[in-house]
């Protein structure tokens, strides 16, 4: 893994800690970085852009986070619109 990656994995880890350590689901910060890990043991045996892998398997549960805020079904246009002002803002 290049320095590159490991940078937006610290950074991506960073700015989403604080929104799953609430969570009582299992779906928080451990659960992301296991997803990831064997994200990654997959990617070297089936292949696959290791950064589009990497940065999905830490986002995958950003909607629950927004659904269990709002008590309501969150859109998947609403998630990336989010995460543009999130990460990009």
């Amino acid at each position: 893994m290049d320095k590159k990656l490991k940078d937006i994995i610290a950074t991506l880890e960073k700015k989403i800690g604080a929104m799953f350590a609430s969570d009582r689901t299992g779906h928080n910060m451990d659960h992301l970085q296991r997803t990831m890990r064997n994200a990654i043991l997959l990617q070297k045996t089936e292949g696959g852009n290791l950064r589009v892998i990497v940065v999905s398997a830490l986002l995958h549960d950003i909607h629950r986070i927004m659904t269990d805020d709002q008590s309501r079904f969150v859109s998947q246009k609403k998630v990336c619109q989010r995460l543009k002002n999130f990460f990009w803002a």
